[in-house]
């Protein structure tokens, strides 16, 4: 006699930190629930990996929390890690390549101005960007360093709904400030063992259809799962590849449609001396804490050392600079970056002990970049629309976190807020 499928109360697709978050509120509210994952592991854009030799770890994906992303604080700490700063000195500089002076005060300066009112809703972003600087070059380096932050080209984001996200990153803070004592990967192991049930991996949604009051779901390799309410915790541009009932898709697809992918190849090199803490400029040495390429839109590097640990630079090359060297032969993507070193830091650049690179481009299950953003021709209000369920069915992801969209803490929020919601229309 064949066994009938069980109703779960709720299905969640994704075991990203969206995902998890989500799954351990349903957990606390006592439904019954089931978790999917299309990747052979849990975290999606948290990803931990070691140096060639196995002797310390790296962040392969997301790295940086501050003391006010309280929910990664409490996972950190939650399982075994503290929170140690990122190494900074006072004095430090963020430089422009092509001059080599300090770029710091004009990109606060654009940030605090994007944030004024807007003279029309449908501009993009490198048009308001151009209105904000006084010449070619200002711009340029505002749209490099934007680039590389958004991970999205300027030409082609939202000014109005990059705003947005600006406006919900609620904190005074620095978004580098501190880091995990160990590795991110640990967080993500810590939520996964204490849920109740244990996560489905390489389950990747083909379709989603209703059948009377619940959901039934198809993966690809044909397994199917019903439930009465449908949590998808996939980016936008992920969920918009998903196959929907008929109402579900007129309703949230110019939605999903309204999101571009980030792009983004995240280098760390490693050193065994911080040689740019005491670089060069005009007669006097001063420690670098970042660089920003105008000539390469959406390069920057950045001191990303802990307190105490071994020196590191990071290179984020961010939006279609990503995607071209993306398709490139890993060597010449490796000369690319040893070479804009070099331009600014000298020949010491070279003298790494350890190079690793990721990259973030067009993946399947989880999107490219650091999140994605709404484009120039979407809706605006995505983001909020998205928010909201319908149908018993509802989104989480970093994109459309109340605060801190694009960051882990963001992704954690949302995941935890659809949940409540969820709940709350199952009740």
């Amino acid at each position: 006699m064949k066994k009938e499928m069980p109703i779960y109360d709720v299905l969640i697709v994704g075991a990203g930190l969206s995902g998890l978050a989500a799954a351990q509120r349903i957990d606390q509210s006592g439904l019954n629930y089931c978790v999917l994952e299309a990747a052979s592991r849990a975290g999606g854009k948290v990803d931990s990996g070691t140096n060639a030799e196995g002797k310390y770890w790296l962040e392969l994906g997301a790295q940086f929390v501050n003391t006010d992303m309280t929910e990664m604080v409490r996972f950190i700490e939650a399982s075994g890690m503290s929170l140690v700063k990122t190494h900074a000195q006072p004095n430090s500089v963020f430089l422009h390549a092509k001059t080599m002076e300090p770029v710091g005060d004009l990109i606060e300066a654009v940030d605090e101005d994007l944030l004024g009112d807007l003279e029309s809703s449908d501009l993009s972003l490198s048009e308001v960007i151009e209105e904000l600087t006084d010449t070619t070059e200002e711009a340029a380096v505002a749209k490099s360093f934007i680039t590389e932050e958004a991970t999205v080209d300027t030409d082609y984001m939202s000014a109005e709904s990059y705003i947005d996200v600006s406006e919900r990153y609620t904190s005074e803070q620095d978004d580098l400030t501190h880091q995990a004592s160990g590795q991110l990967s640990q967080v993500i192991a810590y939520l996964v063992d204490n849920l109740k049930v244990p996560v489905h991996f390489s389950q990747p949604v083909r379709q989603v259809e209703k059948q009377g009051d619940h959901y039934e779901v198809t993966t690809e390799s044909g397994d199917r799962y019903r439930a009465k309410g449908l949590l998808l915790a996939v980016p936008p541009t992920v969920a918009s590849r998903l196959s929907l009932p008929e109402d579900l898709h007129a309703h949230f697809a110019p939605l999903l449609s309204s999101f571009v992918d980030g792009s983004v190849i995240k280098v760390t090199l490693s050193y065994d001396q911080s040689f740019w803490t005491a670089v060069e400029l005009e007669e006097e040495k001063l420690p670098v804490e970042g660089i920003v390429f105008s000539r390469f839109q959406g390069l920057s590097i950045s001191d990303s050392s802990k307190e105490g640990d071994t020196p590191r630079l990071t290179a984020f090359i961010g939006g279609d600079l990503a995607k071209d060297l993306a398709g490139q032969p890993a060597s010449a993507r490796q000369q690319f970056v040893l070479d804009r070193l070099h331009e600014v830091l000298g020949k010491e650049a070279a003298e790494y002990v350890d190079y690793r690179e990721s990259i973030w481009v067009d993946h399947p299950f989880c999107g490219g970049g650091y999140s994605a953003q709404v484009h120039v021709d979407g809706i605006a209000d995505a983001p909020e629309q998205l928010r909201q369920p319908f149908e018993k069915c509802v989104f989480a992801s970093t994109e459309l976190a109340e605060a801190f969209p694009g960051f882990m803490e963001g992704a954690a929020r949302a995941g935890t807020f659809a949940a409540e919601q969820l709940i709350e229309q199952l009740a």
